[in-house]
């Protein structure tokens, strides 16, 4: 997007990083994401951190995958963000297959296990985490599977849910013509200063950029965001 363009030459703000060595980092939000995967987190430490300029501002935590599992971190990691105040977000890893009703069932899963946790600070606060397509489904049929999990998710949020993923695989696994550009891309895009958007949308909300952060309160990897100017912190609503 415009706005998030990698300049040519450095500016006065430098990220020193062998994925980001320049990028503009006026009115941009340095977030992370969690999972179980992090195992116990120290978010007095994290709401401290400062990566080189700037703070972590938001945090969105892993909440379920497929139809049957749920992040045990979820709910520790939801209370402690709100506890520090750091504004957070919940995510679904979608597992795709080829059955009848999968994708409302995935869905449905969500927002049973969103309905137990607190609510959400960001005004984007739900993502759907599209990495898999373990059955291989056809760029038609899985486009039908994410619309299918819109619908239903729609039955409960008023916000729009948030795409994620990385540009190779959305390229592969979505048909050309698909309409997805209208819902905010956070994009995976690794080893790069300017990340290649996917068939179909013009601008990302977020980037991920780094799968390999180290982050003071978090031990091992953790996934490092910038996010927009356009990115809201304002609350969502329910239904």
């Amino acid at each position: 997007m415009k706005k998030t363009a990698v300049k040519n030459k450095a500016p006065k703000n430098k990220l020193l990083k062998t994925e980001l060595e320049f990028i503009d980092l006026n009115n941009f939000k340095k977030g992370i994401d969690v999972s179980h995967h992090q195992g116990a987190i120290d978010w007095d430490k994290v709401s401290k951190v400062v990566i080189p300029n700037e703070p972590i501002r938001f945090v969105y935590i892993k909440t379920t995958e497929g139809a049957t599992i749920s992040d045990l971190k979820a709910e520790t990691n939801a209370k402690e963000a709100k506890r520090v105040g750091l504004p957070f977000g919940y995510y679904h890893f979608a597992f795709p297959e080829n059955k009848e009703g999968d994708a409302v069932t995935e869905a449905k899963y969500f927002i049973a296990a969103l309905r137990k946790l607190p609510k959400p600070t960001l005004a984007k606060a739900y993502v759907l985490d599209l990495e898999k397509n373990k059955d291989a489904l056809k760029k038609a049929d899985y486009l039908q599977w994410i619309l299918a999990f819109i619908a239903e998710f729609e039955t409960y949020s008023t916000e729009p849910l948030i795409i994620y993923g990385g540009p190779s695989f959305l390229n592969d696994n979505l048909p050309s013509t698909h309409t997805l550009g209208n819902y905010p891309l956070w994009l995976a895009h690794y080893q790069t200063q300017k990340p290649t958007l996917p068939v179909g949308w013009t601008e990302w909300l977020m980037w991920q950029w780094s799968e390999k952060g180290s982050v003071n309160g978090i031990a091992g990897n953790v996934d490092l965001n910038w996010a927009s100017p356009d990115f809201s912190f304002s609350k969502d609503k329910h239904k």
